[in-house]
């Protein structure tokens, strides 16, 4: 069982936070149109054919601490996948989609490189905040990603930029 969130929605780019509520999980994606067609340098797996038969390449960028196919079951993995894939239905036809998985679960997520609070009542234990520490790693790596792909700082975006639901 899942939970998501969008964080994001831009013109050409969605971030979301995807809350597995039954396991110790941080995963985040974003949802970009590149605005090209894709390349085999996007996915060396493609077939030459795959890549001129479709028009635009939007790249799904998957962040997470945990190989989620191990952690899910095959249906539920398939199915996150597949409400994943979903949401691109809306962004642009004839679109080619590539997967991208970001792992973070071998990052050495030190405690003495996270600056504890003392104040447990206010902050948590400190187990309590190196597990934020890294939930906020994961999403800023998601999030620098994207800022990557749309050559601008999200921060820099003002409202106006902002698409409204079709």
């Amino acid at each position: 069982m899942y939970r998501f969130n969008r964080l994001y929605r831009l013109t050409d780019t969605e971030i979301w936070e995807v809350r597995l509520l039954n396991y110790n999980a941080y995963c985040y994606f974003s949802i970009t149109d590149m605005n090209r067609k894709a390349t085999i340098e996007d996915n060396q797996l493609a077939t030459e054919e795959e890549l001129i038969s479709r028009d635009n390449y939007i790249s799904i960028d998957v962040h997470s601490n945990v190989k989620l196919n191990e952690i899910l079951e095959d249906e539920e993995y398939e199915e996150l996948i597949d409400d994943i894939s979903s949401f691109v239905e809306h962004m642009v036809d004839n679109a080619h989609v590539f997967f991208h998985f970001h792992l973070y679960e071998n990052e050495k997520f030190e405690s003495h490189n996270i600056e504890i609070e003392n104040d447990e009542d206010l902050y948590g234990s400190k187990e309590e905040q190196v597990e934020e520490y890294k939930e906020q790693f994961i999403k800023n790596n998601c999030i620098n990603l994207v800022e990557k792909y749309a050559n601008k700082k999200l921060i820099e975006l003002s409202d106006s930029n902002f698409c409204q639901d079709k």
